[in-house]
């Protein structure tokens, strides 16, 4: 499981649920305290509709996600998990 923390109140996950990973395209979702405040499409990367963020929350997710080493980890470990090869029990934490 990778987890970006991004400043000091984002953090940066994929769907574990192999169910979740098969309904939608590629993507991650980013929590503030605990819930859900918007999800960022991976390929293309863009930004959901809807979302709460404010906008220097906004740039720095984009930018943070948007950087190589991360889009790759994210989108390599999305596609596991749509395949079923879900390690919940090992965790990759970044802070940004």
């Amino acid at each position: 499981m990778i987890v970006i923390y991004i400043g000091n109140y984002l953090k940066c996950m994929v769907d574990q649920r192999k169910e979740d990973c098969n309904r939608e395209p590629s993507h991650c979702h980013i929590q503030r305290n605990g819930k859900r405040v918007a999800q960022v499409w991976l390929n293309p990367l863009r930004v959901e509709r809807g979302h709460t963020l404010n906008k220097s929350e906004l740039e720095k997710v984009v930018s943070v996600i948007s950087q190589k080493r991360y889009l790759y980890k994210l989108r390599m470990e999305y596609e596991a998990n749509r395949k079923g090869n879900i390690n919940s029990s090992k965790k990759d934490i970044y802070r940004e």
